[in-house]
């Protein structure tokens, strides 16, 4: 695969495969990308670039697992499909969003035999379609006043606190973010990261990729809660902003930007 990435979803996809911060791009370009998938549809001919339309018949090839779970190969690019297959066959190109809606509680894989690639298990595709994330973020609203404990994580999450940074680069609307150990009695897990955002507009924290970074980096059985500050709470948000020190400011990322160009 010297040639390879040849497009800028196979570029997505490479940078996504060492840097869960860049997962959530990826999946979203992937989304509206058009792929290559074998088979053939009863219209158009195959080859064709196609959209799926209600009543259309799709023929898609089905490959197998050595432990026999069978998934449907598609590819990034024309030239990963051929090399992935033997002689000549019939392929259909359409973007990925439709393959997945069109095959729901279907394995699937991207780029099988390749360097890099993914597979997408049926309940990641119902998220991905549903959400727009395969790790969703789970939301809860606190209806009564639940009293909790906050402090320094005696043992800090550098490897969370660096993939989060990294996130938190991509968007311009968090302006800082803080990160404290919550202890809450209440709960079923007692002890817990919880990080703080200052934000000047709207972020969808699901859809950047925030359960990506905590999946990746959460230190071992320790859940991570994400909280939006606000400026009337007297709570978390009034502990982040006068005892803790943000472990990234929008400002930083801002002026080492301004240093890799200029430098």
């Amino acid at each position: 695969m010297d040639d390879f990435p040849r497009n800028d979803l196979e570029r997505a996809l490479q940078l996504a495969a060492t840097d869960p911060a860049a997962r959530a791009d990826f999946l979203e370009m992937l989304l509206e990308s058009r792929i290559y998938v074998l088979g053939h549809a009863n219209s158009p001919a195959s080859g064709d670039e196609i959209t799926i339309s209600a009543g259309d018949t799709l023929s898609l090839a089905n490959w197998t697992h050595e432990d026999g779970q069978s998934y449907i190969p598609f590819f990034t690019s024309l030239e990963a499909l051929q090399q992935s297959i033997s002689g000549e066959s019939g392929y259909l190109s359409f973007k990925a969003r439709e393959l997945f809606d069109t095959t729901r509680g279907s394995h699937l894989f991207l780029n099988p035999g390749q360097d890099f690639g993914k597979e997408f298990l049926p309940g990641e595709v119902d998220n991905l379609l549903d959400h727009g994330t395969s790790t969703p973020v789970e939301t809860r609203v606190h209806r009564a006043e639940t009293p909790v404990q906050l402090g320094e994580p005696k043992e800090y999450p550098v490897e969370l606190v660096e993939g989060l940074t990294r996130l938190f680069a991509r968007h311009g609307a968090i302006q800082r973010a803080y990160i404290a150990l919550m202890q809450d009695s209440s709960a079923d897990q007692p002890f817990s990261l919880l990080v703080g955002l200052e934000l000047d507009g709207n972020v969808d924290l699901e859809r950047i990729g925030l359960g990506h970074i905590c999946a990746e980096y959460a230190p071992q059985g320790l859940p991570v809660d994400a909280m939006i500050m606000r400026p009337d709470d007297d709570g978390p948000s009034r502990y982040f902003r006068e005892a803790s020190d943000p472990f990234y400011e929008r400002s930083w990322g801002q002026r080492l930007k301004s240093f890799l160009i200029h430098g």
